[in-house]
């Protein structure tokens, strides 16, 4: 299992996905390594992409850029959420940063009624 993980590092070019060494790849393993090759490209992807949900896709450019710098070894993907009020939210594999107005009334409403 230890070739797989190795396969699917190699699976890369620049960084992204190389179609044709999947293909490659894929047409010498097994099923039982296939579903094993497919989980480890698809961690890989997680690790490697940046989610960015946003109020609205249109916000200024430059937040979007200075994101993208930040995180320039990564993929970043915009996504849109109007239920999220007047903030932003990273996930980041397994990290998640969330600053939005509703969050930081909620955590006064809790902190009050205490």
């Amino acid at each position: 299992m230890k070739n797989i993980k190795q396969l699917a590092l190699a699976s890369y070019t620049d960084n992204k996905l190389d179609n044709k060494k999947i293909l490659r790849i894929v047409n010498k393993l097994s099923r039982k390594e296939i579903k094993f090759y497919l989980k480890k490209i698809k961690l890989l992807e997680s690790k490697n992409t940046i989610m960015v949900t946003l109020v609205d896709r249109n916000t200024d450019k430059k937040i979007i850029n200075d994101i993208r710098k930040i995180f320039k070894n990564k993929n970043v993907v915009i996504n849109e959420d109007k239920a999220l009020l007047a903030g932003i939210r990273i996930l980041d594999f397994d990290n998640l940063y969330e600053y939005d107005l509703k969050s930081k009334i909620e955590n006064i409403s809790k902190f009050l009624t205490k």
